[in-house]
């Protein structure tokens, strides 16, 4: 094949070329680790570090300045003042050219604390306001009028007013790439505090991710159209966030010809180019291309990203991706069916099969790139996805991030105690239930039809299937051909691994097992117990297993103690078996005791159902056998017939006898030790009847199935199934999708500190940064007061859930911006007052000049005194006792009224000094002061 023929490959599918090299290892087992065992080793230390360095970073931060540490002084330190002058001055020239009134000083931030306060209240701003008067009328601060909240909040702007070419009046879009990129000034500013308090350099999880600011304002400029994202259409900002605690530490806005945008937010994190870091950051799918993992690569990121499906420059591509790319290109008359086969051959390294009977499979190759880190591409193939028989994936990682192991996740359930060989405590009966059953079976599962379920239960022979060779071995000669086997193998390969779309029928069936249950546990008083159970397998024969619908303890006339024996429920739903069902019930009774292969059994016990009943006798080894029919009656199961079958040992030799012939030869080779123990199948373990196409499918499914093996099976070789699993991940694919979320939660929290109001979208991309922001503070916050403080406790490093379990638990969003912002309030209360006696103030001798610098710092450093019992505070606090008593020249104390400052009408209304907040009738030295 001449080079000349590979330009008709198109140039996604041969970015093979572009220097990367495989390193799969087919001989490498899979293993499999339970989900919190892999997030312990990966993810509890970097959480607690990560909460351990908010708390210490922000302490340090505080303490410096010579501030207390509390909810205030947190967001404070996020907040950066410089932020908020220059916001409130752009605020100022949009509210000056609409003629309103300008900001006064701390007007903005006491209107940023409403609006966080007026969040809580999700109504119109006329009920809001009047809500709020009531719940702040005790908290020594006024509000301010709502006319004047609107009036700040549609006026709140990103950027100068000056070079603005529109209308001051008008919103309208200007046709100007640059207008809103000259926010970038405030996008980066905001957002540094956050950067040097709460990313941690050395631990840090990060997501980059895009969000869509719902916004159909007239001043976007550039807008996207999504489906799947909240909001539907608006503009859209890069952003990074915490994938751990989804605090956001950078936002940028997506405008016109800006195709640096992603690297100018990386350069806000602080991180200079080839500086060790031990930052993780995950891209989301929309980022997954080579040139980005490179660029970020060379800022010694670690990064994480599924990789797009067009113009990613990944190597690896599906079977069916190439070959619906090359039917683009038959009609071109040089490229023959040879040549594409020849094309196929070379680029077949690199392509993944597209067989739906395939099971988990891994690529992996690298590319080494001068003085940066090791790219790799991994392609993955899911076979426990929900909604496909099969979801190829593809990712780049700069760490070569245990490529073979795989993550098991638990299905969230309850903690049944009736559920045999499960985790909860067993009660005596249970004990014995599955002591039982052990000396003759051991259990895989603890549950049906869940993914370790469908797994383990690929490689046995197992009920229908069991019943199905039952009768179709010769009994004489208790063997089958190569070419029987072959065909068999092929059959039991479509019902393990073939994807078999429900009916309404089978669902309703289902469905009707629980009432069933329950009816049998509380009308048939023979039945002692019943428990759930899951697959169990044949000692004599690991080829063999069975899942009963249920085991229990029943009564049998004649023994002196309950038997055990397997439960097999047949939901009728079709007319014609039902009538059966209910005919048989008429002639012998609703409740019937028979011996497997008598005229009673055969009448009550259809034909197809008989072979699944012994077969659970088989593996279990018990004498007795429970067949229940029922019916849905009134969306309720309704019991028809309960048959309890006696099963002589000689019925289920001769049962054990045909499967064993069949089994061993079919599937013995998947079962031997050595095999086991090297966890992967090679061409020398199958048989010479097995095809070429059977033996891919094998290897590919036996993996995984040899990896769970492993993890329940127990040093001394005792088999401890694990809980029901709801899938299998890959460990790649289980990191990527628990950093990915980080950016959404952010949002959604956000969410719930803002609320709907009209305006620019300016405005809006303006308050969504700053409710960032209150967001970050508000986990800050639980770092230091909640989980800090708790980890110390500790005498062992706690578990990722105990973590998250901790934050959940802690103060809520809701309480911490209620609290925060009436706190803040009324700490601008006393800072307003306090202004007031900076005019009184005058440096016109060394002792005011001197005074004046303490009385500033004393400002910077404290609350002042404004509450109820403030009186006490001036004349215990030394410095206030000072300026209640001082008397150098400049130092004039004068009364006035300040009600306005204070809702208390009591206290407001009494003339009061506005220097030190006392009245001549208070103390006998404020005559002296005030004459």
């Amino acid at each position: 094949m001449t080079s000349d023929a590979m330009k008709w490959i198109p140039a996604d599918l041969k970015a093979f070329q572009d220097c990367w090299e495989e390193i799969t290892d087919d001989s490498q087992p899979f293993e499999v680790v339970m989900e919190d065992d892999f997030s312990q080793d990966y993810s509890a230390k970097r959480m607690c570090d990560i909460l351990g360095h908010i708390a210490q970073r922000l302490t340090s931060l505080i303490s410096g300045r010579g501030k207390t540490v509390n909810r205030v002084a947190v967001l404070e330190q996020l907040l950066d003042t410089s932020v908020l002058y220059k916001l409130e001055e752009y605020t100022t020239q949009m509210l000056v050219s609409l003629k309103h009134q300008p900001l006064v000083p701390f007007e903005f931030r006491e209107f940023l604390f409403t609006r966080w306060l007026r969040s809580r209240f999700k109504v119109s701003n006329e009920v809001a306001f009047a809500s709020l008067m009531k719940h702040v009328a005790s908290d020594n601060f006024t509000l301010m009028e709502r006319d004047r909240f609107i009036a700040i909040q549609s006026c709140t702007r990103g950027y100068a007013q000056a070079g603005r070419t529109a209308s001051v009046h008008s919103n309208a879009w200007t046709q100007q790439g640059a207008m809103l990129r000259r926010m970038k000034e405030i996008e980066v500013a905001l957002f540094e505090r956050s950067v040097h308090a709460l990313l941690d350099k050395e631990n840090g999880f990060i997501v980059l991710d895009d969000e869509l600011i719902a916004s159909r304002a007239a001043d976007v400029e550039q807008k996207a159209v999504s489906n799947r994202k909240r909001g539907k259409e608006g503009p859209v900002a890069d952003c990074i966030a915490c994938s751990m605690l989804s605090t956001c530490f950078g936002m940028r806005l997506r405008v016109k010809n800006d195709s640096n945008n992603v690297d100018r937010l990386l350069d806000s994190l602080l991180i200079p180019k080839h500086t060790e870091c031990g930052i993780e950051l995950a891209f989301d799918r929309g980022y997954g291309k080579l040139a980005a993992v490179l660029a970020a690569a060379d800022r010694d990121l670690d990064v994480i990203t599924i990789a797009g499906k067009l113009g990613s420059r990944h190597p690896y591509n599906t079977v069916e991706d190439w070959d619906a790319a090359m039917q683009k290109r038959r009609h071109r008359s040089l490229l023959t069916p040879e040549t594409i086969r020849g094309l196929k051959a070379i680029c077949g390294q690199w392509l993944i099969p597209s067989d739906n009977y395939l099971g988990c499979e891994v690529r992996v190759a690298k590319r080494q790139k001068p003085q940066s880190k090791t790219v790799y591409a991994l392609a993955l193939r899911d076979v426990f996805n929900r909604k496909e028989a099969r979801k190829d994936l593809k990712f780049f990682v700069t760490q070569n991030h245990k490529p073979y192991t795989f993550v098991g996740v638990p299905k969230v359930q309850e903690n049944k105690n009736d559920v045999l060989f499960s985790h909860t405590k067993a009660s005596a009966t249970r004990s014995c239930v599955e002591g039982m059953i052990l000396q003759s079976a051991e259990p895989l599962t603890t549950g049906q039809r869940c993914a370790d379920w469908f797994l383990m239960k690929s490689m046995l022979i197992s009920g229908t299937m069991a019943g199905e060779i039952a009768q179709t071995v010769d009994l004489n000669t208790l063997r089958m051909s190569d070419e029987g086997l072959t065909n068999l193998l092929q059959d039991c390969i479509a019902s393990w691994f073939g994807r078999h779309k429900g009916t309404a029928m089978m669902a309703a069936g289902s469905r009707n097992e629980e009432p069933t249950i329950q009816k049998l546990r509380s009308s048939v008083k023979f039945i002692q117990v019943i428990y759930d159970v899951g697959l169990l397998r044949w000692r004599n024969n690991r080829c063999i297993g069975v899942s009963p619908d249920a085991v229990c303890l029943i009564s049998v006339a004649g023994k002196t103690q309950p038997v055990p024996c397997c439960l097999e429920i047949k939901s009728r739903l079709a007319d014609t078996t039902v009538r059966r069902a209910e005919s048989s019930a008429t002639k012998h009774g609703s409740v019937v005791n028979c011996v497997f292969g008598d005229d009673t059994f055969k009448d009550c016990v259809p034909a197809e159902n008989r072979a699944q009943v012994v077969h659970q006798a088989l593996v279990t080894q018990f004498d007795y056998g429970l067949f229940v029919t029922s019916k849905v009656q009134g969306g309720e199961g309704s019991l028809v017939q309960v048959v309890v079958i006696e099963i002589p040992a000689s019925i289920r030799m001769t049962h054990g006898l045909v499967l064993c012939a069949v089994a061993t030869p079919l599937l013995g080779f998947l079962h031997g030790e050595h095999v086991v123990k090297r966890g992967v199948l090679i061409d020398d373990d199958f048989p010479p009847w097995v095809t070429v196409p059977q033996k891919a499918i094998l290897k590919s499914r036996a993996k995984l199935y040899f990896a769970h093996l492993k993890l329940i099976t127990m040093a001394d070789g005792t088999v401890k199934p694990t809980q029901p699993l709801l899938l299998y991940k890959h460990s790649v694919q289980h990191r990527y999708n628990k950093q990915k979320p980080g950016l959404d939660m952010n949002t959604e929290l956000s969410d719930r500190v803002a609320f709907n109001s009209k305006g620019s979208f300016e405005s809006k991309y303006v308050f969504r940064m700053l409710d960032a922001i209150l967001v970050n503070s508000w986990r800050a916050h639980q770092a230091v007061f909640d989980v800090a403080p708790w980890m110390a406790t500790l005498a062992e490093p706690p578990t990722l859930a105990q973590v998250r379990r901790k934050l959940h638990g802690a103060e809520t969003i809701e309480d911490y911006v209620w609290y925060t912002s009436t706190a803040s309030l009324a700490e601008l209360a006393s800072l307003k007052r306090s202004n007031l006696a900076i005019p009184n103030l005058r440096d016109d001798s060394p002792a005011g000049a001197l005074f004046m610098q303490e009385f500033q710092r004393y400002r910077e450093n404290n609350v002042w005194p404004m509450r109820w019992g403030a009186l006490e505070k001036f004349i215990k606090d030394p410095f206030l006792k000072r300026l209640r008593t001082a008397s150098f020249p400049g130092c004039e104390h004068k009364s006035g009224r300040v009600h306005e400052l204070v809702n208390k009408a009591s206290e407001g209304a009494r003339r009061k000094c506005i220097l030190c907040f006392v009245s001549k009738k208070d103390v006998p030295e404020a005559s002296r002061l005030h004459g």
